[in-house]
């Protein structure tokens, strides 16, 4: 029977039925942990989402750098699951020029279709300090 400092609700989470303090919301840790681990899974879907094809991006011009490549048609670029809508910066430069960023790489495209892409200067080679 419910007191005044002890009374029965249920869990947010698996909706059991338990006892506690007033403002008690989770029968125990593992509900509570299951429940935000929940909630928050849905509002990053998003996030994670655009992050895993800019890493994507990334690692397919890392990968050509690495074997010598510096261009590239858009077309093959797509085939191995490049996506040019998702950029972390972009720059229109004086002469008309765009400059797409993924990261510390850059890239420019010709009416061709070819992209010409290289690391960006201003970002230091991987294991400087």
């Amino acid at each position: 029977m419910p007191t005044k400092n002890n009374t029965t609700m249920r869990c947010n989470f698996c909706r059991k039925s338990m006892t506690g303090r007033a403002d008690k919301k989770f029968c125990d840790d593992g509900c509570r942990n299951a429940f935000h681990n929940m909630k928050s899974g849905e509002s990053y879907s998003a996030t994670r989402k655009i992050n895993r094809q800019l890493r994507g991006n990334w690692l397919i011009l890392k990968d050509l750098i690495e074997v010598g490549e510096e261009e590239a048609v858009m077309e093959d670029l797509e085939r191995y699951g490049f996506d040019p809508h998702y950029v972390t910066s972009l720059e229109v430069r004086e002469d008309g020029t765009t400059v797409y960023g993924i990261y510390d790489f850059e890239y420019t495209r010709d009416q061709d279709g070819v992209v010409r892409f290289r690391r960006d200067q201003r970002y230091p080679p991987r294991g400087y300090r």
